[in-house]
This record gives structure tokens, C-alpha cells and sequence, in this order.
């Protein structure tokens, strides 16, 4: 299926996979309940309210406009929401793990420009 053939419910669960996020921590962090929030990714319910497809999309790291299908993933303002929902995460971590997380960035790196 291609990206623009994805439903909300779709965007929200693949995008909840690829994060590693459970449905119970996101169905928390939108404020309903995991049955809600399956009825969301199963497309059961359609009409999702908008402060709830906010709260997915900033628990999620993306954009409402990317949830909906109007925002294309390659876009800057994605990019700009991704970067900072990692710079998020990061402000969280100690110094001890910063430098752990940078360690693995530079081996990521430079693996990549090896080849």
C-alpha cells in the first residue's frame, strides 16, 4: 500500500510500530483508553477529534498534517518535527548517556561512509 492509500488509523499505527511505542503508552499519552485507540488503527473509527490526532502526532514525533495524509514524510517541516522529538528525547538523557548515544551515532556514521 502506498503512503497516500494509508488511512489516519494507518499512519497512527505504523508510525507507533516503527517508534517501538505499545498501544497502551500511546492510548496514554492521547487520553483514551487502548480499545479507542485500536478502534483508531483499525479504521472502526474514522472521525477521530482533533486534539486527539495532536496528542498522536506529538507522542509520535510527526506532524497532525502527516497523521491526516497531508503532509508528505519527505517534507521539511516533517523532518524539522522528527528532528525535534529527538532532540526532545535527548534533553532527557544524563551526560553518561549522551555519550553512549553519540558513541552509536558516530559508529552509524561512519559505517555508512565506509563503503
Amino acid at each position: 500500500m502506498s503512503e497516500k492509500e494509508l488511512t489516519v488509523g494507518d499512519r497512527i499505527r505504523n508510525t507507533r510500530k516503527r517508534e517501538g511505542i505499545s498501544q497502551t503508552d500511546l492510548a496514554q499519552e492521547m487520553g483514551v483508553i487502548k480499545q479507542t485507540l485500536y478502534k483508531y488503527e483499525t479504521g472502526i473509527v474514522t472521525n477521530i477529534p482533533s486534539e486527539k490526532i495532536e496528542a498522536a502526532a506529538n507522542a509520535l514525533g510527526v506532524t497532525p498534517a502527516y497523521l491526516m495524509g497531508w503532509e508528505d514524510p519527505d517534507s521539511e517541516n516533517f523532518t524539522y518535527v522528527r528532528h525535534k522529538a529527538i532532540h526532545d528525547m535527548l534533553d532527557k538523557l544524563d551526560p553518561e548517556e549522551l555519550q553512549l548515544v553519540e558513541g552509536i551515532l558516530r559508529q552509524i556514521v561512519n559505517y555508512k561512509y565506509r563503503k
